[in-house]
């Protein structure tokens, strides 16, 4: 396989991982996404900038903690160790 189809392979698999981060995120009552939000890298970014200390309940909220979601499924799938493939080669 050309690496230019590997390419295209991966972008629709990333953007099919993104879409499922972002749906599921998108399906939790807000509370839940505050939770998961609380445990993001972007929690400590924005709570120091923010007065009075509030949750950002926002669309900006959904797609942080989406994108927190894709990059811990990300790091889980490249921690995974994969049998080798004898057909690939």
């Amino acid at each position: 396989m050309q690496s230019r189809e590997r390419a295209t392979e991966y972008e629709i698999y990333e953007d099919a991982v993104r879409r499922c981060c972002g749906g599921l995120v998108e399906s939790l009552p807000h509370d839940e996404q505050a939770l998961l939000w609380l445990w993001s890298d972007n929690f400590y970014e924005t709570w120091d900038n923010q007065m009075p200390h509030e949750i950002p309940y926002s669309p900006r909220l959904e797609e942080t903690v989406a994108q927190e979601l894709y990059e811990r499924v990300w790091q889980a799938a490249e921690d995974e160790i994969l049998p080798d493939n004898k057909l690939d080669r």
